[in-house]
């Protein structure tokens, strides 16, 4: 045996450019010793069931029988010590395990808590697995929330928790009570939470959590139970709903949150802005907001400038912010986003607003001289007003965004501006691949096609809103754009 061979790490390296789902793990595992243990421990890592744990026990423990057609385990008879000989041997590797509700016959069938109960009342010890990591708990029936207890450990630091139609939340009981230290925690929302006795229960185990890093809880959170996650210098990231109204009493703003990473957040605008005012300068670099608006757009710059006031300038990257209105004719002033111009390393911005941006050409000039460094540019819309901005828009962004790959943007083609007359004077921007011109008007698609490769090199793929061809007046614009994208790919064949 080669010397290297006798060094653990060189080994670990052999064994994790093995897929664990392919044989050559398997036949490593089987035909050689010094990688055996090693190797078992790759195959057995992570598990997406409880099948492999009862393949190890005798076969005469269960039988298989028909439910609503799906072959199902159920067992025999009780087990004896001697049937968890195999299940030892293997148990101890599983670090990563899910348990959902089967209805796949991979799964065992629907009738998978019989093979829980079964392994309850015969195991030897008080858990399965004592070396489990991470668990996902998908049982929705509440008569499967006492055999969590099978699964967690000493050594859990991983929760996802999926929806439960258990109003005593015995689930997130034991959760509360027995492991504050979990890092990774993710709960969803079903019947369990509709109501605010169920809620308090939730606020509880949020409350509980002392060293949790990554938290995603999909129902919403009080005040208080915000507080206490402000307070955690452990938290990084944060995927939450928030309540209708939300008020920080005798919390000064900029005390909270102080070492967020990535954050989400859905809810009434008014609440996600009485956040945002909490946060004590984090270094947020993804932010994204799923929100209600009032009529009249209120609130929206408000919003931004909350988000330039309570964040690192140099850290922020990524922005999603869609809106969801009443009104779906409003538009989003295009001056609203100037707050957003501190964010000079902003990288990706998808804004999604229905009723579209009343944008011009100062702005789009603005704001390609404020993020350089975008790749992408999303203005999401469903409206077919008359946009300001013009091809002019594009080439300034061709100008000063040279990582700019993804583009959408309602502007009107009407006129193609006259590029400077000494070609020289402008780059060619080789970047751009994807084009969205959503609702734009155009007027002749050859003269737009020659603007658009004179400004962007590599652009391929220019489409419009399929929507459009439902419109009388948009069915000609929508075709003229076809024909742009089809001259453009035409020209990129040539070359």
């Amino acid at each position: 045996m080669h010397n290297a061979l006798r060094i653990p790490e060189i080994v670990h390296l052999v064994v994790s450019e093995l897929n664990t789902e392919g044989r050559e793990l398997v036949a490593l595992a089987r035909t050689c010793t010094r990688f055996q243990n090693i190797a078992l421990d790759a195959l057995w890592r992570k598990q997406t069931n409880v099948v492999n744990l009862i393949r190890c026990m005798p076969e005469d423990l269960w039988e298989t029988v028909d439910v609503v057609g799906i072959p199902t385990l159920k067992p025999r008879r009780s087990t004896v010590a001697a049937d968890w000989d195999r299940v030892s041997v293997y148990a101890h590797r599983i670090r990563f395990l899910i348990c959902r509700d089967p209805y796949n016959p991979t799964y065992l069938g629907p009738e998978l808590i019989h093979v829980y109960e079964t392994l309850r009342k015969g195991l030897p010890g008080r858990r399965i697995l004592p070396n489990l990591n991470c668990l996902w708990w998908h049982h929705f029936p509440a008569a499967y929330a006492p055999f969590v207890s099978l699964f967690l450990g000493p050594q859990i630091t991983s929760i996802n928790v999926g929806p439960q139609a258990d109003s005593d939340c015995a689930m997130l009981s034991a959760l509360g009570q027995s492991y504050p230290d979990l890092v990774f925690v993710v709960i969803k929302g079903g019947e369990t939470f509709l109501e605010d006795p169920q809620l308090g229960q939730l606020y509880t185990v949020v409350r509980s959590l002392t060293r949790v890093e990554y938290l995603d809880v999909e129902d919403r959170l009080d005040s208080e139970t915000l507080r206490h996650l402000g307070l955690l210098t452990s938290l990084r990231t944060l995927h939450i709903r928030l309540p209708p109204l939300l008020a920080f009493p005798g919390i000064a703003d900029g005390s909270l949150f102080s070492d967020l990473c990535v954050a989400s957040v859905s809810g009434k605008i008014s609440a996600s802005i009485a956040l945002l005012r909490t946060w004590n300068n984090p270094p947020v670099q993804t932010f994204t907001a799923s929100l209600s608006v009032p009529p009249g757009m209120q609130h929206v710059e408000d919003l931004y400038r909350a988000l330039a006031a309570h964040c690192m300038h140099d850290h922020l990257e990524v922005l999603h912010v869609g809106m969801f209105l009443t009104d779906l004719t409003q538009t989003h002033a295009g001056n609203f986003f100037r707050p957003l111009f501190s964010f000079t390393h902003l990288t990706i911005l998808r804004m999604y607003v229905p009723g579209g941006y009343d944008l011009d050409d100062t702005i789009i000039s603005d704001l390609s001289h404020a993020w350089p460094n975008i790749r992408e540019l999303v203005f999401e819309s469903y409206s077919e007003h008359r946009p300001r901005c013009t091809l002019l828009g594009l080439y300034f962004l061709s100008q000063r965004c040279p990582s700019l790959r993804i583009l959408e943007i309602t502007l009107d083609a009407s006129n193609v501006p006259p590029l400077p007359a000494n070609v020289t004077e402008h780059i060619l921007q080789d970047s751009l691949i994807s084009f969205n011109v959503a609702f734009s008007p155009i007027s002749e698609a050859s003269s737009v096609a020659q603007f658009l490769s004179s400004i962007f090199s590599k652009l391929v793929a220019v489409s419009g809103c399929p929507d459009w061809r439902e419109v009388e007046v948009g069915q000609g614009h929508y075709e003229r754009w076809k024909n742009v994208d089809q001259i453009l790919r035409a020209r990129r064949t040539e070359v």
